[in-house]
């Protein structure tokens, strides 16, 4: 029994404190110094967990793609919205920027270039109009190394651009988790547009304009709040998509901050990993209302006779259809214990059957509500009793009945604080006892199988 002593500042218990009895992990002698590089455990708590089925993106500074790629090596589900076109060699797909990240927008170096992307892909902003040249040919300012030798005509580098924004909202659409790597603070802005450039201009391509290009070598509070407003529009997309930040532990090129590289590299990705430690953990709420989008029927198989006009699915008899209404055709990835909600507009005055299947073909060994309309709209929440896919099944209650479906959204969700999580590939590249063989020769490189 420890003794109790009672001195004028108050109470303490002799020999207990908070560091006695810690679990190894939380010791660095027994967790680091004592073990073989290889043999380093429980580096990593994940807040959620990601299961093989679930569709991953991933997007950032160059580190990204060994992210990516180790996760399709290792049979995760990788999605790339933006594949080569058939017949492309993998010489030449690496050549011409694919299958590098899950769409191709090139390195997104900071977390403003993600906020950039992003509002272009959700369409609250439109890209710039600026055009770079490089003997004769038409290099885009926001990717400029995507094609080696630029695009023939200005025409053919918009139509090319707009494909690859349509790509990103795909993957912001149909992704489970979207996995980010911060690179950098260091960037470079147009002054009068207030754009960001993913590489200072005149570098890779363009020339520099000292009056029109400006240096902006962003501190904590902005590369934190940009991170939270391109999540936040990423979360109004696709309310059920999950945040993996990671922090790129590859030096800088070179610094523009007036001082000697490794200190702009060590302040760099300080910055960085205190952001990430900060966002990791935190509510993201959309930034704008999901529900004013239009539904996109597309995304629904539409059983019975029916026709689409004025964004509405006018559904009528079911014919010799079993099931009349409609299934949304890309199932959800869930983990047990999310909670799934189903919203239905329409003018239909009979209760709505409503499934959700762990069975992408049939409604076997689902949860199901019969929902009452009020106010033409049907709302219900499920808790889902297993981790794999979840499929979506509605219709009127009463097949015979005609029924117009206004809108039609499901919404996965998890616990507040398992929506974003970081997962410390910096600490474990730049180990002290790691760093040396993790590392090519000139330290910039990270040989990763």
């Amino acid at each position: 029994m420890n003794k109790l002593e009672t001195s004028s500042f108050g109470v303490s218990v002799t020999g207990q404190h908070p560091y006695k009895n810690l679990p190894d992990w939380a010791d660095w002698r027994r967790s680091v110094a004592d073990r073989n590089m290889f043999h380093i455990v429980d580096l990593w708590q994940p807040r959620f967990n990601i299961t093989k089925s679930m569709r991953i993106v991933t997007f950032g500074s160059c580190f990204a793609q060994h992210i990516g790629r180790s996760m399709k090596e290792r049979g995760f589900s990788w999605l790339n919205c933006e594949p080569p076109p058939p017949g492309l060699s993998k010489e030449n797909a690496k050549k011409f920027s694919y299958d590098i990240f899950s769409a191709r927008t090139g390195n997104i170096y900071t977390s403003s270039l993600l906020k950039q992307w992003t509002e272009w892909a959700a369409g609250i902003k439109t890209p710039p109009q600026e055009v770079w040249k490089k003997q004769g040919r038409f290099i885009d300012p926001f990717r400029p190394r995507i094609e080696p030798d630029g695009f023939a005509s200005m025409d053919e580098l918009t139509a090319n651009r707009a494909v690859t924004i349509d790509r990103f909202r795909q993957c912001m659409e149909r992704a489970d988790v979207f996995v980010f790597t911060l690179g950098l603070t260091e960037s470079w802005f147009n002054r009068s547009g207030g754009y960001e450039y993913p590489l200072c201009p005149g570098t890779a391509a363009g020339a520099f304009d000292e009056a029109e290009h400006v240096f902006v070598n962003q501190e904590y509070e902005a590369v934190r709040s940009t991170l939270i407003e391109a999540l936040s529009i990423m979360r109004s997309v696709n309310p059920s998509l999950r945040f993996l930040l990671t922090v790129s532990p590859v030096p800088l090129v070179a610094t523009n901050a007036g001082r000697h590289v490794l200190v702009s590299t060590m302040a760099s990705k300080s910055i960085l990993r205190a952001v990430a430690d900060s966002v990791a953990g935190t509510t993201i709420e959309p930034l704008f209302d999901r529900a004013k989008s239009k539904t996109r029927w597309r995304d629904w198989a539409l059983y019975g006779q029916h026709e689409i006009s004025d964004g509405a699915v006018n559904m009528r008899s079911p014919g010799s259809n079993p099931f009349y209404g409609i299934k949304s055709r890309i199932p959800l990835s869930v983990i047990k214990g999310d909670r799934v909600t189903v919203r239905i507009e329409t003018d239909c005055d009979t209760p709505i059957a409503v499934y959700v299947s762990p069975n992408p073909t049939t409604r076997r060994d689902s949860v199901s509500a019969s929902l009452p309309v009020k106010t033409g709209v049907a709302k219900v929440d499920f808790v889902v009793g297993w981790t794999g896919s979840a499929t979506i099944w509605v219709g009127p209650e009463r097949k015979t009945v005609p029924v117009k479906f206004g809108a039609a959204d499901v919404l996965r969700q998890s616990n507040v604080d398992g929506v974003v999580d970081y997962f410390p590939s910096y600490e474990i590249i730049l180990l002290p006892s790691e760093a040396s063989s993790l590392s090519a020769t000139d330290e910039r490189s990270v040989p990763m199988g």
